[in-house]
């Protein structure tokens, strides 16, 4: 589950979300990563308004020459009778309580494909496939994913003096769950659709701390984000 947030003021050229992130990643070849995306994201330039969307990314070679958002370009290919689409308004969104969505990426044994599942209330049981990335996509991912990343990210041109927009729900974790966005309930999941527990080879990056952080991985959850400013 991933908190869902509006984010203020933000600017054209700017963007801020969160997302996971599903890879087969190659040490010091980052052109051979092959990657796709799903998650949430405020970005005027794309969207051309200020919601809060549902975005999928793809890429076969860390965005070098392929890959796109949305249905952008052939890659992702939305389920027949899919009202729900990349690209779709995500509403509410977190003022107070929390608004959570879930979302499932899987790799289907069979076809080798990727399966992306939506759920627009936080609840496991509550999950609809809306599309997938067909294997024939990648050149690793079609076998097998090597990493897997939850967390924040923004964009802003720093070389203009802009300050960075907020991220989350624009507080810091320290500040607390009731009011810092989060990553709930994560689990990996088997070629069968089944979930078993995240537990080993865990660590947590973030840059430009004095604006924005993680927090500590509990269980099967974290806080992040930040107000943004000037980094």
């Amino acid at each position: 589950m991933i908190t869902v947030h509006e984010i203020p003021n933000i600017k054209p050229g700017q963007f801020s979300g969160a997302y996971v992130v599903v890879e087969n990643a190659v040490n010091g070849a980052p052109d051979q990563t092959n990657a796709i995306v799903a998650g949430w994201l405020v970005q005027p330039n794309l969207f051309n308004d200020t919601r809060t969307h549902l975005f999928v990314a793809w890429t076969d070679d860390d965005f070098t020459e392929t890959g796109c958002y949305n249905l952008l370009c052939p890659g992702f290919i939305l389920l027949p009778g899919s009202t729900f689409k990349p690209g779709s308004i995500i509403e509410p969104t977190s003022i107070e309580p929390k608004y959570n969505i879930t979302l499932k990426i899987y790799k289907e044994k069979k076809s080798g494909n990727w399966w992306l599942s939506y759920g627009p209330t936080g609840k496991y049981y509550d999950l609809h496939p809306i599309g997938y990335w067909p294997s024939q996509l990648f050149a690793r991912l079609s076998d097998h994913a090597n990493k897997i990343i939850w967390g924040g990210l923004v964009g802003y041109d720093d070389s203009k003096g802009e300050h960075g927009p907020p991220m989350g729900s624009g507080h810091l974790p320290k500040e607390g769950p009731e009011i810092a966005a989060s990553f709930k309930g994560l689990k990996f999941v088997y070629p069968d659709g089944t979930y078993y527990d995240v537990s080993n080879n865990l660590y947590s990056m973030q840059e430009q701390g004095e604006c924005y952080k993680v927090g500590t991985f509990t269980v099967d959850n974290f806080l992040f984000g930040g107000p943004g400013g000037h980094c």
